[in-house]
């Protein structure tokens, strides 16, 4: 009577299995259906603004992508969640932040860009909040590579940037001083304390001038459009004015103000001609939907 029972257990065993296998190879094959299109043929391009940066100094990147094919097709392009970034030794600072995707269409010849400070997603924490982050002192390389399935079009994409380098260096003296009121500021403003937080920023600002930080600080303590205004005329090269034409451009959108942005975007054209100012407010022109100011 056992053996008999061990018999229908070992054969229910060996049904299973065998029905576990054919279950496996047929996903597998959905699996490999999925991935069979025609993705987009594109181009990517990365760009640094400097090669070397205090710790905790921002890092800012621009990633720019070309479908370089005769055909549409749709990527991932959310955010600068797609950077590798390597120290010295080899090892990989990867992204820290969670992002949903929406797949977007890139059309042929049609260039899309992403600029961001690339410390607001690779790093180590600060602190114990383990929202700001910085790199460590010391050598890295860096590139941009999409390498994703886009499961609604049954295709993968898969393209790579130039690899860049960069030193991160450790400061000293006033620049030492200077950063570590800015983590000040980032600890309050975790902590809900805006108040306090603003007036670390204003401190800072106030006391080192000539600070690498400096910039970065008077962006953070803007909230107006005067404010930003005055980033943009001192400070025009900056990637912080780059960052204040969004400012300015979501505060129009807020107000339902289409012909206030029209005509302030039209105005930084027409006064930094030529310039990466010129070209962002363009490029905030061209989004510009009506949907936006409803």
């Amino acid at each position: 009577m056992l053996e008999k029972k061990i018999f229908r257990i070992i054969v229910l065993v060996a049904i299973l299995m065998f029905c576990i296998f054919f279950i496996s190879l047929a996903m597998g094959q959905r699996g490999r259906e999925k991935i069979e299109g025609n993705p987009p043929q594109l181009r990517i391009e990365l760009q640094l603004f400097k090669t070397q940066y205090l710790q905790c100094e921002p890092i800012w990147a621009k990633c720019r992508v070309t479908n370089i094919g005769t055909e549409p097709g749709k990527f991932y392009f959310e955010n600068l969640d797609a950077l590798i970034i390597k120290d010295s030794t080899g090892m990989v600072y990867p992204c820290n932040t969670a992002i949903d995707r929406v797949p977007i269409t890139i059309k042929p010849g049609q260039t899309l860009e992403k600029e961001d400070n690339l410390l607001g997603y690779y790093g180590v924490p600060e602190n114990k909040f383990k929202i700001h982050r910085y790199l460590p002192s010391g050598q890295y390389i860096i590139y941009y590579e999409l390498n994703q399935t886009v499961w609604s079009d049954k295709y993968k994409v898969y393209a790579k940037s130039q690899s860049d380098t960069f030193e991160v260096l450790e400061p000293n003296g006033d620049e030492l001083k200077a950063m570590n009121i800015l983590k000040e500021s980032y600890d309050l403003q975790i902590q809900k304390k805006d108040k306090e937080s603003l007036e670390k920023l204003k401190e800072l600002i106030r006391k080192y001038p000539n600070s690498s930080y400096y910039v970065y600080a008077l962006l953070r303590s803007s909230g107006s459009l005067e404010d930003w205004y005055d980033l943009i005329q001192r400070f025009p090269e900056s990637r912080e004015a780059i960052q204040a034409i969004g400012s300015i451009a979501l505060t129009y959108e807020y107000k339902k103000d289409k012909r206030g942005f029209i005509d302030t975007m039209n105005g930084l054209v027409k006064k930094y001609p030529n310039t990466d100012i010129a070209k962002e407010a363009e490029n905030c022109l061209t989004q510009m939907s009506d949907r936006d100011f409803r």
